[in-house]
C-alpha cells in the first residue's frame, strides 16, 4: 500500500506499508527572525532584518515586501514557501527614534508677558516709549505644532491716534503657520498680541523679524557603544566585555564596595545582560547570575569585604549604547564632551546668550558717553550718548561787559566797557 510512513508527517497514512514520497511537513514549516536593526533616525531607510526558514522541506524561498537591507519605520510581512508548497509568514516591525523637535509651548516662552484673565499671554510688539518706530507695521509669525484640547485664539489689541484702546476680534489659531500684521500709521501707539492659552505649542515665532530664542535647542548628549569605550577590556566569549572594578594589587581599596552605573540609550535587538564576578576569601571565582540590561538607568553593587579580592563587571554584547557610566563614582570618558554652544557668555553685555557654553568674542556692551568728536570731552569708547557732551564756547565772560556772553564757557579777552564819566555835571 503506498502512501506517506512518517508518522511525523501531516499526511501520514497508517495504512501505507510503502512510502512513496509523498510525505508534507507544514504544520512544522515556521520563519523567525535571525537579527534586526531600527531605523537610525526618524524618516531614515537604514534598518535591517534577517529571516530564516525551519521544519517543513527545504529549501524555502522567502519573499519580503521591501528591501530588508533598507526598511524605515513600520511593520513588514515576510512570507515564504518551501519545497513542498507549504507557507509560512511572519511580522517584522522597525522602529525609528522620535523626531528631534524644538516645540515649546507659549507657557513656557519667556517672550510673553501676564495679560488680563481672558488673554493671560502677551506679546509685545511695540509702545508709545518707542516713538517713531512704533508707527511701522507690527507682525508676529508662529507656527503651531499642537492645540490644546477646544483650540485657542489670538487678539489684536492697539492703541489710536487719539489714545484710545481698540480690540481686534479674537482669530482662532491653526496648526501650521500663523500670522498677523497691524499696518502702519501716522503716529505713536502701542500694539500688542494676545493669546486666549499657554498650551499652545510652536516650533518656530517671530515678532517683527526678530526670531524667538525659545526654540532653540539643547545639544543632544554624547553617546557610545560599549563596543568603542576604551573602559571595557576583552573578556571570554559568552561575557566578552568587562569593566574591572578593582584586583588584589589594589590591597584595602579592593575590600570596599564596586559599583557601576550606566544609563542605557540603546539596546541590540534580544537585549543583553551583565553580571558581576569576584573572588572570595579563599581566592576562588565567583560567577553571579545574569541580569537584563534595560533602558534607562542600570545599577549594581557588590558589597564590600573584609579581605583583598578582584570584582569584575561582564556583559553579553558590545551593541548596547549609553550617554552615562560611572564605575565607583569616576565618570567614564568614552562619552567626550558635548558639542559647545558658541555665544556671547558674559551675563553683563547686551547679547548675553544663556545657553551658550563657550565666548566666541561676540559679547557687545552699551557704553555710555559724549558720542561728539566737536566735544571737549568726546569719548571714542562710547556707543550711546548720555547727555554729557561739554564744548568750549569762546566769548566775554564778564557780566559788567557790554558784549557779555551767557554762553561762553572760557573768556577770549574780547570784553568792551562803556567808559561812564564821574565828574560833577558841566565840568567836562
Amino acid at each position: 500500500v503506498l502512501g506517506c510512513t512518517d508518522s511525523n508527517a501531516d499526511n501520514y497514512d497508517s495504512s501505507a506499508d510503502t512510502d512513496d514520497g509523498s510525505c508534507t511537513y507544514c504544520s512544522t514549516f515556521a520563519l523567525s527572525i535571525d537579527s534586526q536593526s531600527d531605523a537610525s533616525a526618524a524618516g531614515a531607510s537604514d534598518g535591517t532584518a534577517v529571516v530564516s526558514g525551519s521544519g517543513g522541506t527545504s529549501p524555502y524561498s522567502i519573499n519580503w515586501p521591501a528591501n530588508p537591507s533598507a526598511l524605515s519605520a513600520g511593520t513588514y510581512t515576510v512570507t515564504a514557501t518551501d519545497a513542498a508548497g507549504c507557507t509560512a509568514s511572519i511580522d517584522v516591525t522597525i522602529d525609528e527614534p522620535s523626531a528631534v523637535t524644538n516645540s515649546t509651548s507659549i507657557s513656557d516662552c519667556d517672550d510673553f508677558v501676564s495679560g488680563p484673565a481672558a488673554w493671560p499671554y502677551v506679546l509685545v510688539a511695540t509702545t508709545v516709549a518707542d516713538g517713531a518706530a512704533s508707527q511701522g507695521a507690527q507682525t508676529f509669525t508662529m507656527n503651531v505644532t499642537s492645540l490644546p484640547a477646544g483650540g485657542a485664539n489670538v487678539q489684536v489689541y492697539k492703541t489710536t491716534a487719539n489714545g484710545g484702546d481698540f480690540f481686534g476680534n479674537p482669530v482662532a489659531l491653526t496648526l501650521g503657520s500663523n500670522s498677523i500684521t497691524v499696518p502702519a500709521v501716522s503716529f505713536d501707539r502701542a500694539v500688542k498680541f494676545r493669546f486666549s492659552s499657554g498650551d499652545v505649542e510652536f516650533d518656530a515665532l517671530s515678532l517683527n523679524g526678530v526670531d524667538s530664542e525659545c526654540n532653540a535647542l539643547t545639544p543632544p548628549s554624547p553617546v557610545s557603544l560599549i563596543s568603542d569605550c576604551d573602559d571595557f577590556v576583552s573578556g571570554p566569549a559568552a561575557w566578552p566585555y568587562v569593566l574591572v572594578a578593582t584586583t588584589v594589587a589594589d590591597g584595602a581599596a579592593s575590600q570596599a564596595a564596586q559599583t557601576f552605573t550606566m544609563n542605557v540609550t540603546s539596546l541590540p535587538a534580544g537585549g543583553a545582560n551583565f553580571r558581576a564576578i569576584k573572588t572570595t576569601a579563599n581566592g576562588n571565582w565567583f560567577n553571579g547570575p545574569a541580569q537584563a540590561l534595560t533602558l534607562g538607568s542600570n545599577s549594581f553593587t557588590v558589597p564590600a569585604v573584609s579581605f583583598d579580592r578582584a570584582v569584575k563587571f561582564q556583559f553579553s554584547s558590545g551593541d548596547v549604547e549609553f550617554d552615562a557610566l560611572s564605575l565607583n563614582g569616576v565618570d567614564s570618558e568614552c562619552l567626550g564632551a558635548a558639542a559647545p554652544v558658541l555665544g556671547c557668555t558674559d551675563a553683563n553685555a547686551d547679547n548675553y546668550d544663556a545657553s551658550a557654553t563657550q565666548d566666541d568674542g561676540s559679547c557687545t556692551y552699551t557704553v555710555l558717553g559724549c558720542t561728539d568728536a566737536n566735544a571737549d570731552n568726546y569719548d571714542a569708547s562710547a556707543t550711546q550718548d548720555d547727555g554729557s557732551c561739554t564744548y568750549t564756547v569762546l566769548g566775554c565772560t564778564d557780566a559788567n561787559a557790554d558784549n557779555y556772553d551767557a554762553s561762553a564757557t572760557q573768556d577770549d579777552g574780547s570784553c568792551i566797557y562803556t567808559a561812564v564819566c564821574s565828574a560833577p555835571t558841566g565840568l567836562n
